[in-house]
């Protein structure tokens, strides 16, 4: 290994450690949250551990406002009533090319079409949640 990657992968070890810091902070917060909201949807503790909590609730409205929440994001981001998805180049001198501006508009009539075809949009609201 050169000078060059061992600098590089100590310095992504070192941001991996100061995300993990920054994220230990907020950890209490969420579990609590994802205790109310959707206990059985995700084990903060052994990962081998995968029996779902008792969910402390006294009341489903945190679980009615997720799905408020959820709702929101799915129809406001990906809703198949919006053209949510671009195509472009990353290069300029790509997308003056003739022709260009035309293919990526049918990729992107294409892949519209798919998605209606497809489970997409009754699906995206679930990986949304789980976000």
């Amino acid at each position: 290994m050169g000078k060059d990657t061992k600098e590089f992968a100590e310095e992504i070890k070192n941001r991996f450690e100061n995300l993990r810091t920054e994220r230990a902070k907020r950890e209490g917060d969420w579990k609590e949250v994802q205790r109310w909201v959707a206990p059985s949807l995700f084990s903060w503790g052994d990962p081998g551990d995968r029996s779902p909590k008792r969910p402390k609730r006294f009341t489903s409205r945190p679980a009615h406002f997720l799905k408020t929440l959820r709702s929101g994001i799915t129809g406001y981001s990906v809703s198949p009533n919006i053209s949510w998805l671009k195509l472009g180049f990353e290069e300029r001198e790509h997308s003056e090319s003739h022709g260009a501006k035309a293919w990526l508009e049918a990729v992107e009539k294409t892949m519209y079409a798919e998605f209606n075809r497809s489970n997409l949009y009754p699906q995206v609201s679930k990986f949304i949640e789980f976000a």
